[in-house]
């Protein structure tokens, strides 16, 4: 008699603990904790902030 079988891939269990209330508890705290210390800004956050400063500012020239 034939067997159903499930493969749950590395994908489907990285999400699975993403949704972990302790890991996305712990991902706050480190987040929370680098917020705090004052290096939680990534270079490409910092590009993202000075491309929407440089669209606002051409746009208020026009």
């Amino acid at each position: 008699m034939p067997q159903d079988e499930v493969d749950i891939s590395s994908a489907a269990r990285l999400l699975d603990q993403l949704n972990d209330p302790q890991v996305r508890a712990a991902r706050l705290a480190e987040i929370k904790a680098a917020i705090d210390a004052g290096t939680y800004e990534t270079e490409d956050k910092l590009e993202a902030a000075l491309d929407k400063l440089l669209t606002d500012i051409r746009q208020e020239g026009l």
